[in-house]
Parts: C-alpha cells; sequence; structure tokens
C-alpha cells in the first residue's frame, strides 16, 4: 500500500515461456533441481522499503501448486530462519548461500522445499 508500483520491475511471461537464456539476463542464481512439471512462470526484482535490500522473487509451477524463491542480499547480520517451517499447508525453507538469505515457500510437502532450497546456486561472475 505505500508502493505505487513505480520502483519495481515486473517480467511476466506464460509457463515455460521463459528460456534459460532470458534467465540468465535476470540474475546470478539458478536452481539445479525442481519438481517434475515445475517451470519459472514469474519473476521480480524489487527493493525491500525497511532496509533497502535488493529482493529477487522466481515463482515456479506446474499449473496447480506453485513455489516462491526469494533471494535477498545480507546487508546486516540479523536472525534468518534457517531449516524448516510450515504453517498449514505452506511449507517454508531458509539457507543462507553466497551471503544471501534464500527462501523458499510453497504449498508442496516440507521435503519438496527443503530440496528446491538445497539445489539454489550461485552462477554469477
Amino acid at each position: 500500500p505505500q508502493m505505487s508500483g513505480n520502483e519495481m520491475i515486473w517480467h511476466r511471461t506464460e509457463p515455460g515461456e521463459m528460456t534459460t537464456q532470458d534467465l540468465v539476463a535476470f540474475s546470478h542464481w539458478q536452481s539445479k533441481w525442481l519438481p517434475d512439471g515445475f517451470t519459472l512462470v514469474a519473476h521480480q526484482n524489487r527493493l525491500r522499503a525497511n532496509n533497502g535490500a535488493h529482493v529477487e522473487q522466481r515463482v515456479y509451477s506446474d499449473g496447480l501448486s506453485s513455489v516462491s524463491v526469494f533471494i535477498e542480499k545480507m546487508l546486516a547480520q540479523h536472525n534468518h530462519f534457517h531449516g524448516g517451517s510450515h504453517m498449514g499447508a505452506v511449507n517454508a525453507f531458509g539457507s543462507v548461500i553466497h551471503s544471501h538469505f534464500v527462501t523458499v515457500v510453497g504449498e508442496v510437502p516440507a521435503v519438496t522445499v527443503e530440496k528446491i532450497g538445497a539445489a539454489i546456486e550461485y552462477a554469477g561472475p
């Protein structure tokens, strides 16, 4: 509610339309494993208003379920959760990779968010 939307860059595609070359142009991160049928369906970069950190969000879906991956550069030491958590049917997994907080959230089994989180790799310059 505090943002007009001009601060964000939105990239929208239909499922399966984003190519590997498109993804490399957006990000220095890659997922080495996704569940069968899951593809990248949305990608956005934005700044967190309260600390100015750059946050990348990727949404993967198989058309029925979706999983969001959030990647945020660590600007200061704070308590980012590590490991698994859940609320109802939503599972989450958090870790620190290459000085970034990586959080995976979705209405998929806990083992799935953990496997996706463990498969995120920094492939930057």
